[in-house]
């Protein structure tokens, strides 16, 4: 079980690495298809067609690298081949280089990269530092010779050759000679060809595997039977991956040139979903089990046995459904908890089979909780008729709980079964197990389950890796694991389907209901913001400390990097694609400077742009012709509107006229009969208008009589009937065109009003909160109410959320809680959740799941997944 266990991680974790680095492509340069390389008694073949942006994408969005970038070995590959990354010439310069990784079924620690790179000079140039090397137009390499590579003292040294627009890098010089050896047959291995056939057109990744040799290559961890077969097939496996941020996803197809006793007992038998963590401790690590509708057809097919023998029919008559066994470690044991599980057409049919095995029919019984627990009446039975497996359960306890028959050696190990059925604390609803089993399951013949966390108690007690160091670096990427699941079901002869999960899920964050946290060293000043991450097509998260320092936090929780800032960030903070190449830079404002940065958090060329007037107001930033020629403007203290490209200098042709006094908004677009309008709320009351070139510069009629608090333009069908909405002095909410027609949208009511964006630049919606409620108006007219608790206190915010209507967010700073309503008032599911400022809603990770963003008073990015309103 246990090497079983490290073989399905190890496959899992390649599966990760295979998803994020290869975005399937089937053109190859002609004459570098590196796949020609390839030996015919390789194990595991990884395609990566480009590294440059496949790893950013692994490293940047994949939860389990935050764990196995503990390991020294990945944090010098990681080195390395950011390195690499960093020497290669840019995304413009030359195509994507293909690299195939390889492992041999012959060594332990053997890999080869085959890796096509048809111009290959040019980019291997300044590669040279990086692969430990010289790469120089002198190396011997270009001449057919071997050389030898030293890229970090945590790899072992490498040997690199040329050959036909491929490099070749492995282990050991025997490795490239079978390299080599490969490029020179006149046609490829057709097991190999074959295998790729059956990979899926739109497959985000695909990973060969030989099973057999797999299983010699990695012999000192795996056993198969553990898994459920006595002997490993012979084939290829051909498998799609996915990687979601949390789960790693394996599929495809098994194919054998030679059946085994196992398949050929499958094949027999009906598909359908396990059902027997019901009646299991949520403490169970593994579980397997197999779907058994025919038993005599399935057991002969397995064992040769003879079906028709008085003890069959006592253990099997009755068996209709899964049939497995499973494992936990409890406290105090020092053996692992063992049970058999079988699943029964009829109970009272199995629990009279089972007491006729006894002298005068009845076996030696007590009770626990209500329920029957006897003594089996032989000894060895259930390794007699379910196979070898069953071996270790020699004289079984049993009892019947619901449509289960439950084995097991030991009094306190059958109370834990009934407990967990009893009390409804079972794997099937355990928080972390259940879930996983409902959202990754499918109809299966054999369902092979661990939990990676939970089984990592038993990899202690074994040689590798030997220091008490390496132990507990291990520790961490075990920690981090969920289930672990492996799934196979025949389809036709010696074709069988596959399925291979992984799930990142450490234990004490399920506990505590956040998907991650990650410091950033001092309590959030605000709200986090979420930007774009055009690397990997997801979001990342921008928080400021009250300390002023910004922290990029990629999806998965990794704080890419931390840098200070000189005050806080004013505003949303913008993207914009500078050099029109698809990579996006941040922009946004403080009080003394307008800064741009990159995703590495350096900052671009031109900035950042210091003020000799300070501001209290964000930018605006347009792009008035959507060319991406931005302009970025902003209005100081002073009254000027600022004017900048996008390369941090200020636009020529810009001679705005001076606002009438310091902005109370910050500068606002409007398009209205083919002209652009430039529109700023002033604090005197008054509203400026002005060109794209800042001339024409007028102030509406309009006047904010007594203004207190600028809540926002709505554009109109012309100027004139532009609006502005905002709060004065006595607490009023005020709606009022540029033509100075002013309307009393809500008289003074007390408390606080703010904003509410619903998406669709229309002012009108906006939220009172009260000490005692929160109300929420589309103009005169209230649409939502909803009272707070007796503390008040709370601030109230709109949540936007893409594809869907605007949220109502609440935080309440005494309790440390937020809270997430819809537009009905209904408190979203799970909520209220912990955390001290206004949050955001997105799915972050695109896993089809949304997440709660939010921060905590002692300096902690939070986020939850709270899934869709039911």
């Amino acid at each position: 079980m246990r090497r079983a266990l490290i073989i399905l991680l190890l496959a899992g974790i390649l599966g990760a690495i295979g998803w994020w680095l290869v975005r399937w492509s089937g053109a190859v340069v002609p004459g570098h298809d590196p796949w020609q390389a390839v030996p015919s008694t390789s194990a595991v073949v990884l395609e990566i067609p480009d590294l440059r942006s496949g790893w950013e994408r692994f490293t940047g969005t994949t939860q389990l690298w935050g764990a196995m970038e503990h390991l020294p070995g990945c944090a010098a590959l990681d080195k390395l081949l950011r390195a690499v990354i960093g020497a290669m010439p840019g995304a413009d310069a030359a195509d994507p280089a293909p690299l195939l990784l390889v492992l041999p079924a012959g060594g332990q620690d053997d890999l080869l990269l085959i890796w096509s790179l048809p111009h290959a000079r040019g980019h291997i140039a300044g590669m040279g530092p990086a692969l430990g090397a010289d790469l120089g137009e002198a190396s011997s390499l270009w001449n057919g010779g071997t050389i030898t590579l030293r890229p970090d003292t945590a790899l072992p040294p490498l040997h690199a050759r040329w050959h036909e627009g491929l490099l070749l890098v492995a282990t050991s010089t025997a490795l490239l000679d079978d390299g080599a050896a490969s490029l020179e047959r006149t046609a490829p291995d057709s097991a190999i060809a074959e295998a790729r056939k059956t990979f899926g057109n739109n497959a985000d990744a695909h990973l060969l595997v030989q099973p057999e040799r797999a299983a010699r290559m990695l012999a000192r961890w795996l056993d198969p039977r553990s898994i459920g077969v006595s002997e490993v097939p012979e084939g290829w496996l051909a498998l799609d991956v996915r990687l979601r941020p949390d789960v790693v996803l394996l599929g495809g197809l098994l194919f054998t040139r030679t059946g085994t006793s196992e398949l050929r007992a499958w094949a027999t038998q009906r598909p359908d979903r396990s059902a027997l963590a019901r009646v299991l401790p949520a403490r169970t690590n593994w579980l397997r089990a197999v779907q058994v509708d025919h038993p005599a057809a399935y057991f002969h097919a397995l064992n040769g046995t003879d079906t028709a023998t008085a003890l069959f029919t006592a253990y099997t008559g009755w068996l209709q459904g899964s049939v497995g066994e499973a494992t936990a470690f409890l406290p105090g044991d020092t053996l692992p908890a063992r049970w058999a599980v079988v699943q029964c057409i009829d109970p009272t049919l199995a629990r009279e089979a089972l007491n006729g095995r006894c002298p005068d029919g009845h076996c030696d019984t007590t009770a626990y909780r209500g329920v029957r627990i006897a003594t089996s009446a032989e000894a060895g039975a259930l390794g007699q008729v379910y196979g070898a497996g069953f071996d270790d359960i020699q004289r079984p306890l049993w009892a019947v709980l619901g449509d289960k028959v439950v084995f097991t050696d030991r009094p306190g190990w059958m109370r834990e079964a009934i407990d967990a059925w009893t009390d409804g604390s079972s794997l099937a609803l355990d928080a972390r197990g259940g879930r996983f089993f409902q959202q990754y399951t499918s109809d299966a013949t054999l369902s092979w389950w661990a939990d990676g966390a939970r089984s990592f108690i038993p990899l202690r007690s074994m040689a590798w890796p030997a220091t008490a160091t390496g132990m507990d670096r291990w520790s961490k990427v075990w920690q981090a694991l969920g289930g672990c699941l492996l799934e196979v079901t025949p389809e036709r002869e010696g074709v069988h389907q596959v399925t291979v999960c992984l799930q990142h899920a450490p234990i004490d964050q399920v506990e505590v209901g956040a998907l991650w946290s990650a410091s950033i060293d001092a309590p959030a000043a605000r709200r986090p913001w979420l930007l774009k991450d055009h690397l990997s097509k997801t979001l990342l998260i921008l928080a400021q400390g009250d300390d002023h320092r910004a922290s990029l936090i990629s999806c998965t929780g990794k704080v890419l990097w931390q840098r200070p800032l000189d005050g806080p960030i004013i505003g949303e903070v913008r993207q914009v694609d500078r050099y029109r190449n698809g990579k996006l830079q941040m922009l946004f404002n403080t009080a003394g400077a307008v800064h741009m940065i990159d995703r590495n958090g350096q900052d671009v060329e031109g900035f950042p742009i210091k003020l000799a007037t300070r501001t209290d107001q964000p930018l605006a930033l347009f792009d008035y012709e959507g060319r991406k020629d931005y302009r970025i403007l902003l209005a100081d203290s002073s009254g000027r509107v600022l004017n900048w490209s996008a390369e941090g200098r200020p636009v020529e042709g810009w001679a705005p006229r001076p606002l009438p006094s310091a902005p109370a908004s910050a500068v606002t677009h409007f398009r209205l009969l083919g002209k652009d309008l430039l529109v700023t709320a002033c604090a005197d009351g008054s509203v400026h208008i002005s060109d794209r070139r800042g001339e024409q510069g007028r102030t509406a009629d309009l006047r904010m009589q007594g203004l207190e608090r600028f809540l926002g333009f709505r554009e109109g069908p012309d100027p004139d009937q532009c609006v502005a909405l905002w709060t004065d002095t006595s607490g009023a909410v005020l709606s009022g065109t540029f033509n100075g027609r002013v309307d009393t949208l809500q008289r003074s009511m007390g408390g606080e009003v703010r904003p509410f964006d619903t998406g669709l630049r229309d002012p009108r919606t906006y939220l009172r909160t009260r000490r005692d409620s929160v109300l929420l108006y589309d103009g005169a007219s209230r649409v939502l109410g909803t009272f707070l608790p007796a503390a008040g206190g709370e601030m109230a915010f709109p949540v936007p959320r893409n594809g869907g209507p605007t949220l109502l967010g609440l935080v309440d700073g005494q309790r440390e809680q937020v809270r997430l309503l819809d537009r009905d008032g209904r408190a979203w599911p799970g909520t209220p959740l912990k955390g001290a400022v206004s949050f955001r809603v997105a799915d972050i990770n695109m896993d089809e799941v949304l997440e709660l963003i939010t921060a905590t008073s002692d300096g902690n990015v939070v986020v939850y997944a709270i899934g869709q309103q039911r």
